[in-house]
């Protein structure tokens, strides 16, 4: 690990240096993202006075990506409103209507979404890139109005996903 210090060669990826492709609808202006992470479960057995543990299940926590709205056609609220309708959100309206969401629906909405790191060069200097497979919109929150605020409108999207696949750059 000393290595690292000595070294001009060795550059650590930086978290500003990245960006979001949804391949099949458009770009955001993405502020932030969270990358993949797994959790294993654990089992506990007991025997007499001690407890050993063995490994459970793995499971993929969800990705949040915090989008900047903007006006006009453009609108994180209105691309989202959209993509939400297209794979089967729909009001309660109509009682008499029966169709719900699928996974099918929102994995071809959303194709593969990807999370590419760059290195100092930008886009010719790939470091990484996560892709979720069969991603899911979990939860949007469509940001806060304040008087005593300044800030942007700020939209936040929780996307759960089966696995994600790592690919290393150059």
């Amino acid at each position: 690990m000393s290595e690292f210090w000595a070294s001009a060669q060795l550059e650590p990826k930086k978290s500003y240096q990245y960006f979001v492709t949804f391949p099949e609808i458009g770009s955001f202006l993405i502020k932030g993202a969270t990358l993949p992470a797994v959790e294993i479960g654990t089992i506990e057995a007991d025997y007499t006075q001690y407890k050993f543990y063995y490994p459970g299940k793995m499971s993929w926590s969800p990705v949040e990506f915090t989008i900047y709205d903007v006006a006009g056609p453009q609108s994180a609220a209105t691309k989202l409103q959209e993509i939400l309708k297209d794979v089967g959100v729909q009001l309660a309206v109509n009682s008499n209507n029966k169709a719900t969401m699928s996974k099918a629906a929102f994995a071809a909405k959303l194709g593969d979404i990807q999370i590419t790191q760059l290195g100092t060069g930008g886009d010719t200097d790939v470091q990484g890139t996560w892709k979720l497979v069969n991603p899911i919109i979990t939860s949007v929150n469509f940001g806060t109005h304040g008087y005593s605020d300044e800030g942007l409108i700020e939209v936040t999207v929780s996307i759960q996903y089966d696995w994600a696949n790592y690919t290393a750059g150059a």
